[in-house]
């Protein structure tokens, strides 16, 4: 049905912009662990 369509659509839509930041800070501090892992371990 187009009810639930909608709100599954605005759910993303809210949910989208925090998955996004949520991703790229997770992707970053991963980044930045494994470089002073491979730091260290030289």
């Amino acid at each position: 049905p187009k009810m639930v369509k909608d709100i599954v659509q605005e759910m993303i839509h809210k949910h989208l912009g925090w998955l996004v930041v949520w991703g790229c800070a997770f992707g970053g501090l991963m980044g930045l662990v494994v470089t002073i892992v491979n730091n260290w371990s030289v």
